[in-house]
């Protein structure tokens, strides 16, 4: 059998380990420093694998954002230059809406100018004929003023024909009057041509 050893010097072996080199004590250090960058960089992974999954799962949503943010803008793009062509057809239909209306008005007023003026030359007309009438009548007009010897002292009621235009010619007793056209009522009695 093997001697026992004893306690005291194993003990004494085992609480004071034996001084480690410097070498060893570097390699120590590093492999601490090592380690730690290590956990740094598994962490880091972690982290970036975590981050990459969320952009994974957010990929799809925001492709289909994308697509229908294009969608919309494309429609509403076309809606607009579909406005665009509808007003401007609007505009162009208004504007031959305004140019007949404008033309009509003028076939209008243009019918109406012709009228007026129409009416306007024929009671220059009938105020002329008046007028050449009564300076006509003048001479008559004096005449029944100055007394006559006939009955009713010369003064007469001239009634004339309708519908026909007085001439001028001579009527025996009563100077110049035509009886075929007016009637002369004396006061008393009928003019009579003779």
């Amino acid at each position: 059998m093997a001697p026992k050893k004893k306690r005291g010097q194993g003990a004494g072996r085992r609480g004071g380990a034996p001084p480690l080199s410097e070498r060893a004590q570097y390699l120590q250090r590093e492999h601490k420093l090592l380690s730690e960058e290590l956990d740094a960089c598994k962490q880091r992974v972690d982290q970036v694998l975590q981050e990459n999954d969320f952009l994974d799962s957010e990929a799809p949503r925001l492709r289909e954002e994308n697509r229908l943010y294009a969608s919309y803008v494309s429609s509403r793009a076309q809606r607009s230059a579909n406005a665009i062509v509808r007003l401007e057809e609007q505009n162009r239909v208004n504007l031959s809406q305004i140019h007949w209306e404008r033309a009509e008005l003028a076939s209008i007023y243009r019918g109406r100018e012709d009228g007026v003026r129409a009416q306007l030359l024929e009671m220059e007309a009938r105020a002329a004929r008046m007028a050449q009438q009564v300076q006509e009548l003048q001479p008559y007009k004096a005449s029944a003023r100055a007394p006559t010897g006939g009955p009713g002292g010369g003064r007469a009621r001239w009634v004339r024909a309708a519908d026909r235009s007085c001439s001028w010619s001579s009527w025996p007793g009563s100077g110049r009057w035509s009886a075929s056209c007016c009637i002369c009522v004396w006061s008393t009695r009928s003019c009579s041509t003779a």
